[in-house]
């Protein structure tokens, strides 16, 4: 498929990264020639330097040749310019980039009156994600399936909690309706069957209703506190969309920010809330605003650096919950290694939602990918498809699918219902069907079926 991606910064190379591994023609425009030369030089590419708003560059693209159009520059005025533009010369399926809150609240003009296919806020993304994950307070990670029916909750085993020493098949028999669907230990990655051991220091991912997962909460003698008191420091428009969802729920938010006017900013649109003018890294500060009285920590500034050592203080002051923005990926390894927590990078997770639109965009009859989580570094996908009347896979018993060793179906939702896979059971057109697998780049469910 030929995707013409405009900006070639942090989202638009991850973009480039992702969608090239999986065998897309890319063409680049970026007005920066630096960018194109390193980018050209990193990967296999076409690249122009010019803008998207330039009809020239665009016609010299052959942006009527494309099947995607991105525009994912750090302009949401250039992104939406140039996607409008895009789909007047003939490009196929158009996704934007658009951040400001402002243009957010008017996503309908933008899809129905300038004929762009899909927009995307990233920040949004990362403020829904981080809401999801304060829901579970011992998640690391929180992802949902089927409408949030289904979720899928990153946990690490204890030593001598109830899971230390199990096998995975012993986990009804703990009154457990839970499926563990992926580990991490001491940097491997499994997909577990029955007869796999769980040890202390495991990095799980555990699947199920939201039901069955409050109660694996409470079997494994998690606190049943809920959040309540929520300690801000960065006052960008991730903290606006969380902010805004956090004082809806009824929680306590305090937002510590550097900046004079957009302190005051934040105070006329969020007067429920204490803001607070000063610099996050100051230890005296967050000691005298009572940063250990609050349930979570979120470092959320446009510095990596310093939510990291913000967070690493909130730590050492045993803040329950800390959640850590991160926008360069090769600081991760080392935010592992310093126990940190939880980690939103609203660039992966905007490449995720348009990995996930490509691949539907260019999904083979018979099942259509509806969500798409990377997951562990990159290195695990989960997937939910939609089951076709065509996908060749249905009224058959599972036990005789043969889904390859490196895939696991966790779970089924026909209608209302969440089934959990039997042998016997068979996938029947309108099925949702959630998977993980070690796989990437799958586009179709039988994919994943071993001939």
């Amino acid at each position: 498929m030929h995707i013409m991606i405009i900006g070639g910064g942090k989202v638009g190379e991850t973009l480039i990264e992702h969608l090239s591994e999986e065998g897309n023609d890319i063409t680049l425009i970026d007005k920066n020639p630096q960018v194109v030369e390193t980018l050209t030089n990193s990967y296999d590419i076409i690249a122009f330097e010019g803008t998207g708003t330039n009809y020239d560059t665009l016609q010299d693209a052959n942006v009527a040749t494309s099947d995607m159009f991105l525009s994912v520059t750090e302009s949401d005025e250039i992104n939406i310019i140039s996607a409008f533009m895009a789909k007047q010369m003939g490009a196929g399926f158009a996704i934007a980039r658009v951040r400001s809150p402002e243009y957010s609240e008017h996503l309908e003009f933008m899809i129905e009156k300038l004929g762009i296919d899909l927009v995307i806020n990233p920040d949004q993304a990362a403020a829904i994600d981080i809401e999801r994950i304060l829901k579970f307070p011992q998640a690391l990670d929180v992802e949902i399936f089927a409408g949030g029916r289904v979720q899928m909750v990153e946990t690490r085993v204890e030593k001598d909690s109830l899971l230390d020493g199990k096998s995975l098949s012993q986990l009804p028999g703990l009154g457990l309706q839970i499926l563990v669907c992926i580990v991490t230990r001491d940097g491997d990655v499994t997909i577990p069957r029955g007869d796999f051991v769980l040890q202390d220091g495991d990095e799980i991912y555990v699947t199920g209703s939201t039901k069955a997962l409050y109660e694996y909460s409470r079997a494994l003698g998690f606190s049943k506190e809920r959040i309540q008191g929520v300690f801000i420091v960065g006052g960008g428009r991730i903290t606006q969309y969380i902010t805004k969802r956090l004082l809806r729920a009824g929680k306590r938010v305090k937002i510590l920010e550097m900046d004079k006017d957009r302190a005051e900013e934040l105070a006329v649109v969020f007067p429920e809330a204490v803001i607070i003018r000063g610099d996050g890294t100051n230890q005296e500060l967050l000691d005298a605003e009572g940063i250990e009285h609050y349930d979570a920590v979120l470092a959320l500034t446009g510095i990596d650096e310093e939510n990291i050592l913000l967070s690493m203080y909130a730590a050492s002051k045993e803040v329950p919950r800390i959640i850590t923005k991160v926008n360069r990926t090769s600081l991760l390894k080392i935010l592992h290694d310093v126990g940190l927590q939880t980690i939103v990078t609203p660039k992966n997770l905007m490449a995720n939602l348009i990995v996930r639109a490509v691949r539907a965009h260019d999904h083979r009859p018979g099942s259509e990918i509806l969500t798409l989580y990377k997951m562990v570094d990159n290195r695990v996908e989960a997937l939910e498809f939609q089951i076709g009347e065509n996908a060749g896979i249905t009224n058959i018993p599972l036990k005789d699918l043969n889904i390859s060793r490196d895939s696991l179906l966790v779970y089924v939702v026909r209608k209302r219902e969440i089934l959990f896979p039997t042998g016997e059971m068979k996938l029947h057109p309108g099925d949702r069907a959630i998977l993980v697998t070690s796989k990437s780049g799958v586009k179709d469910i039988r994919e994943l079926i071993d001939d």
